[in-house]
């Protein structure tokens, strides 16, 4: 399972690039459908399921969660959390070996 999480790291990384770059050109937090990159909940073969969530915006801060959910292994997950000034956590489920800084 540690080595099958590299495929949301991967993921994960290309959607919160893909989100900055919207939110710099429209000023919010789009789907992930509306991102100019493949929609990796489309991959037939895929083994996790990503959502993003918009967790606020102010006048000076933005933040937002991207997540990646094992599929069938509700126990596995990956988790992004980015702000506005660049700084930003990667969690893993403690099955997958716990919190990454």
């Amino acid at each position: 399972e540690k080595g099958r999480s590299g495929e949301a790291a991967t993921n994960v990384g290309a959607i919160r690039t893909a989100i900055d770059r919207y939110w710099f050109q429209n000023g919010t937090c789009p789907l992930i459908t509306a991102l100019d990159i493949d929609d990796p909940n489309t991959q037939v073969n895929r083994l996790y399921d990503y959502v993003v969530v918009d967790a606020g915006t102010t006048a000076s801060t933005r933040m937002y969660t991207v997540t990646a959910t094992r599929r069938g292994f509700a126990a596995y997950w990956v988790k992004w959390t980015q702000t506005d000034n660049n700084t930003g956590k990667l969690t893993r489920s403690a099955n997958l070996g716990g919190p990454i800084s």
